[in-house]
């Protein structure tokens, strides 16, 4: 930069603290007002006094472009921009700076991308629906987004920022739980064809001690045209074994890519809940699994497993327990 009559380049320094959701750009409230993702996960907030601060999160955790903050009935809208590799980040408007008792506060300042998180491998145009309706008893809230983990990204975010320590929540993502079903059969597929293979090397196995003694009797009684039968018959039999030892192998790198896929998605459904909750998840989708009651597994990320009635959290990890309401979009329950 250069100051007027000075010819004498200098360096101007600036700092600029990107939000925690830097790739989710707020919509305007009447900007393509459409209907809200299909998948949604819904929990309570056990604390009315957490209705300030869930809406200073909600100002100060999103990428702002200067569009207007939706009232307390409108959801807040956003949509999943560019990486930050692809964006110019020049022209971002100037932000407030954010102390150590601000309840937007997601993290140490730190200025620059290392603060800042974009969800990953997820397409631009993603849209994110965050609604929240104060109760009796606490605060309900709604966030929909086909990508649970998005959805599971901002929950944790969110209950770090409020202190929620315990959080149970109701997940319902239809297309997540339709690639978790197809990875169920591919996972059955894979089993079955290993068992199968297991089988027929076993039975191979049998064979060749067969002909090794077969060729060891022929051997013995000089009988060398028969002996080269048997070896010939052994010879092509290996040539089987390794074939079929090599599908087995590839089989299991398969199942074992299928399985990891599908630990993933249970670790999706388990950042959906917070603190105790959580952990439950992660244990009982292993044992419904391990049990092959592929209903049961549904249930439990769904549900959260475990037979307990829905907790929220507030600041501190106080928590209680109540009737979670159901997947609803608050603002317009409330109409």
């Amino acid at each position: 930069a250069k100051t007027s009559g000075d010819d004498a380049p200098r360096v101007v320094h600036a700092e600029y603290r990107l939000p925690k959701f830097c790739g989710l750009a707020r919509l305007a409230p009447d900007e393509d007002d459409d209907a809200p993702p299909a998948g949604a996960v819904t929990f309570r907030l056990h604390d009315a006094a957490l209705l300030a601060p869930l809406r200073a999160w909600l100002e100060g955790a999103f990428l702002d472009l200067g569009t207007p903050v939706p009232r307390h009935d409108q959801p807040a809208r956003f949509v999943s921009i560019a990486t930050p590799a692809d964006r110019d980040y020049a022209a971002l408007p100037p932000r407030r700076q954010q102390g150590p008792g601000d309840p937007t506060a997601s993290g140490p300042a730190t200025p620059g991308l290392p603060n800042a998180t974009t969800p990953g491998g997820v397409a631009a145009g993603t849209m994110v629906w965050i609604e929240h309706r104060a109760v009796r008893d606490g605060v309900d809230v709604v966030v929909s987004c086909d990508a649970m983990a998005v959805a599971a990204e901002v929950v944790q975010d969110l209950c770090a920022t409020l202190g929620v320590a315990e959080l149970e929540s109701r997940a319902d993502f239809p297309a997540e739980m339709a690639t978790l079903e197809r990875l169920l059969d591919r996972v059955r597929r894979f089993n079955e064809a290993r068992l199968q293979r297991t089988v027929d090397l076993a039975a191979g196995a049998s064979t060749v001690k067969t002909l090794m003694v077969k060729i060891e009797d022929a051997r013995k009684l000089g009988e060398m045209e028969l002996m080269r039968r048997y070896l010939a018959a052994l010879q092509k039999l290996n040539g089987k074994l390794i074939a079929e030892h090599n599908k087995r192998a590839a089989n299991h790198e398969a199942l074992l890519a299928a399985l990891k896929e599908v630990n993933q998605v249970i670790q999706k459904a388990a950042n959906l809940r917070v603190g105790p909750p959580k952990t439950r998840v992660i244990s009982e989708c292993r044992k419904a699994i391990k049990a092959n009651t592929t209903s049961d597994l549904f249930a439990i990320i769904a549900g959260g497993g475990g037979g307990h009635g829905d907790i929220g959290g507030g600041p501190g990890g106080t928590s209680s327990s109540s009737t979670m309401a159901s997947r609803h979009h608050p603002s317009r329950a409330s109409q």
